[in-house]
């Protein structure tokens, strides 16, 4: 199908037109639940939130580590001549 004819905009653009048909009828905010995070207590809100800022930290810092180990302690150095 050739990806400029008004068809498979047309389709393509459906999932969209369906979800938000499905959010208009959402009266129950069913739709939600799945989106924001809820804990029972504002502390445990901000100790999960502050967990999961520090993981991807961490994740941040290994991927960093990882390359620097790859690149660099491994004979792939690449200097920069100006």
């Amino acid at each position: 199908m050739n990806e400029n004819s008004k068809t498979f905009k047309l389709i393509k653009s459906l999932p969209s037109f369906e979800k938000g048909m499905n959010r208009i009828l959402d009266f129950y905010g069913d739709l939600d639940k799945d989106i924001y995070n809820t804990s029972p207590t504002q502390e445990e809100a901000d100790y999960i939130a502050l967990k999961s800022d520090w993981e991807a930290t961490g994740d941040d810092i290994r991927k960093a580590l990882n390359h620097i180990t790859l690149n660099c302690i491994n004979g792939n150095r690449r200097t920069k001549r100006g």
